[in-house]
């Protein structure tokens, strides 16, 4: 369901609907104390879609909920709510520059797999995704964002905490990544064209044509996967924080070998919080296992500073007091972050 304008709801569906009943006001209910709409119209150009048009507009920054009874059917005669009676809708905004963070990246897929970018809206208003496009950089244009993908031709927006996967083939990563029990949600896939991600490292951005406001970036790098890992072939990178830096290495991970490696539109599964509290230093958890279970992979050394200009050295040592790797040399801090 998607709000075109306050007082226009479009329903979607995926089969071809009986004109008749899908026409009935009666079948139709929104929340928020709007009720059944003025009317229901089935466009002759195409039989999968019913425009509402409801009494009043409705409020911006509000989600509403519109349901469809069992009367509606398909030309089969199926009625059209036995798997989805229910779809949430709003007013969709402009995306701003962090708005909606890259979340998660599948740049390496396994022999014969597709490609997958997760998008997140991390903000309390719903976004539209109309006239938005990825892209990519490639070594002669050096930083430029190139091989623009318009993401939707249609009408699609992405509600508060929700997330959407753009791939070339939705079939293939349903299939690849619905194997660990998890549900994934068919809805929130897009199948949409991609630029070209390296296998080893490269940018996947996302930004409107001319490059002049962009969404977000991210550079990744192979290197950001669990060093533990003997193959990186259709493990996806998650992100840790949606509101830490897109390009930091610390906020990524490899996603969980109990998650078929890859958590395409559910919640990731390596997210974390930095441990930010009233000391000066937190180390969360204090004892991690880096085995790809994702289960206590990685800890987080989160730091809260009185002011900026702090340079940071961090070294970690085993039981017997050996220097295993050092973490950090001479960076200047902020007054606030994290290290994985």
């Amino acid at each position: 369901a998607e709000a075109i304008n306050p007082s226009t709801v479009v329903l979607f569906f995926t089969e071809t609907l009986n004109r008749q009943a899908a026409s009935d006001v009666a079948q139709y209910s929104i929340s928020n104390g709007v009720g059944n709409p003025l009317s229901a119209t089935v466009p002759l150009t195409n039989f999968k879609t019913v425009v509402l048009a409801l009494a009043a507009p409705i409020a911006d920054n509000t989600i509403y909920t519109v349901s469809v009874g069992q009367q509606v059917t398909d030309c089969a005669g199926n009625a059209v709510g036995q798997l989805y009676s229910q779809a949430p809708f709003g007013i969709a905004h402009a995306a701003q520059p962090n708005d909606m963070v890259i979340n998660e990246i599948l740049f390496n897929p396994a022999t014969g797999g597709y490609d997958y970018v997760e998008l997140y809206n991390r903000t309390n208003t719903v976004l539209s995704l109309n006239g938005w496009y990825t892209a990519n950089t490639e070594p002669e244009t050096a930083d430029t964002l190139v091989n623009h993908e318009l993401m939707v031709t249609e009408v699609f927006s992405l509600h508060p905490g929700a997330y959407v996967v753009l791939t070339e083939n939705v079939a293939d990563i349903i299939q690849r990544y619905g194997q660990c029990g998890t549900n994934l949600n068919p809805a929130r896939f897009i199948q949409t064209g991609l630029p070209t991600l390296d296998d080893t490292e490269g940018t996947i951005a996302i930004t409107n044509l001319f490059n002049t406001t962009v969404i977000d970036r991210v550079d990744y790098l192979d290197d950001w996967q669990n060093e533990i890992l003997d193959s990186k072939d259709g493990i996806s990178l998650e992100r840790i924080n949606p509101d830490a830096a897109s390009n930091s290495p610390d906020n990524w991970q490899s996603a969980a070998s109990t998650a078929c490696y890859g958590t395409p539109s559910l919640p990731n599964s390596q997210s974390a919080l930095p441990g930010i509290g009233t000391e000066t230093f937190t180390v969360s958890p204090q004892a991690f296992s880096p085995d790809g279970d994702g289960n206590d992979d990685f800890t987080l050394i989160s730091y809260q500073l009185p002011n900026p200009g702090y340079i940071a050295n961090i070294t970690i040592y085993d039981e017997r007091g050996r220097e295993v790797r050092r973490l950090v040399q001479n960076e200047l801090l902020g007054t606030q972050g994290f290290y994985k």
